[in-house]
């Protein structure tokens, strides 16, 4: 058995204000240019499918593309579960009629596993579907006060429909205990509540994960993480994105062979002097500016386009401080309005207040009054 191994597509995603629907759309269709050379028998989205739960109508286009080639084209099945971002009735639309064409959605809890078949036999493949501990307790009538006991009510729901003996495939969207966390994934719960044990998937042959953003495995090529489509934070520029294809024997054994897929424009983060980037080869990734400039530039960001159209942030590296730790003006409280302004203005897009902006902004505040 043959299976495509992608999660986390966050089709619809905004990164820094941009749409990243012309990347997505490349991505996926190296994944499909994959697809129509591997021939799995099956491409399963381990949730994440949109970045939010009323996704843009342009998201929405690039998913009936990409599934009416897999399906219709291709004649690959594919399997998906929503995530922590995607809402389960939307994604779940039109699922009973769509399964029949080869389009399997599990949106509610204790869906029933689907078997597939090869040379050795039946193979059965269970989706749970990302649900809150409550909508889950709610729909399978248990006790479930938090992610793990969630997570194993969906399981219990669907190991007894697993005939004995029969290889078996879990698809989760989960935090499983000794996985990477990323700056990009939202958090389950506050805290680290939101985290389940590998043990819960006991039993399994194979565990399709999503949700966090990082290739890797947990505790073995048995439970795996794909990644997500692209990077979706500066801190992950630079790491490959692609999918997994999943091999499993007769005896239930997996074999794992990443396949990276080639971005439109790389992330990247520079850092250095302005004079010193200003000069250089235009760059057309998307690109974060660490400048080391001890002095405000102006206008710098503008004047950075020159060589980096697709620059998004521009962080001053050094900042001035009194003593470790410290704020040379003293508690936020006690510094000057226009002073709080330009901290906070600072803070939020990662640029220095000019001097005509701290001008206009003085004046703003002269006029309403203390």
């Amino acid at each position: 058995m043959r299976i495509l191994h992608t999660a986390d597509w966050h089709l619809g995603k905004l990164f820094h204000q941009r749409h990243l629907t012309e990347d997505q759309a490349h991505a996926l269709d190296g994944m499909l240019e994959l697809a129509e050379r591997l021939r799995p028998d099956l491409v399963v989205v381990a949730g994440d499918v949109f970045d939010r739960a009323v996704p843009p109508a342009e998201a929405v286009e690039l998913l009936d593309r990409v599934l009416s080639r897999l399906i219709l084209e291709l004649g690959i099945g594919v399997a998906m579960i929503p995530g922590n971002h995607d809402d389960p009735a939307r994604l779940g639309f039109g699922s009973r009629l769509m399964e029949s064409a080869g389009l399997l959605v599990a949106a509610e809890p204790g869906t029933p596993p689907f078997l597939l078949e090869d040379e050795h036999g039946p193979v059965a493949v269970a989706l749970l579907p990302y649900r809150h501990p409550v909508e889950v307790a709610h729909a399978l009538e248990v006790e479930a006060g938090d992610h793990h006991a969630a997570l194993a009510a969906l399981v219990a729901a669907v190991r007894g429909r697993i005939p004995e003996g029969v290889r078996s495939v879990a698809v989760a969207h989960a935090w499983v205990t000794g996985g990477r966390v990323g700056e990009s994934e939202r958090p389950l719960t506050l805290g680290g509540a939101g985290e389940v044990p590998a043990e819960v998937f006991e039993g399994f042959s194979y565990v399709a994960l999503g949700h966090l953003h990082r290739p890797q495995e947990v505790g073995g090529e048995r439970l795996h993480y794909p990644g997500s489509l692209l990077p979706y934070h500066f801190s992950e520029a630079g790491g490959e994105r692609g999918c997994t294809l999943v091999e499993l024997d007769g005896s239930g054994a997996v074999r794992l062979e990443r396949h990276v897929l080639e971005p439109l424009r790389g992330f990247r983060v520079v850092r250095g002097l302005f004079d010193e980037l200003v000069g250089g080869e235009a760059c057309e990734d998307w690109v974060q500016v660490q400048l080391e400039d001890r002095e405000p530039v102006l206008d710098a960001a503008a004047r950075l386009r020159e060589r980096f159209p697709n620059l998004l942030a521009v962080v001053p590296v050094h900042r001035e401080v009194a003593g470790e730790g410290g704020d040379p003006a003293g508690p936020a409280g006690e510094r000057p309005l226009d002073a709080q302004f330009a901290r906070f203005f600072e803070e939020v897009t990662g640029e220095v207040l000019e001097e005509p902006q701290e001008t206009v902004i003085r004046e703003l505040l002269g006029e309403a009054g203390p």
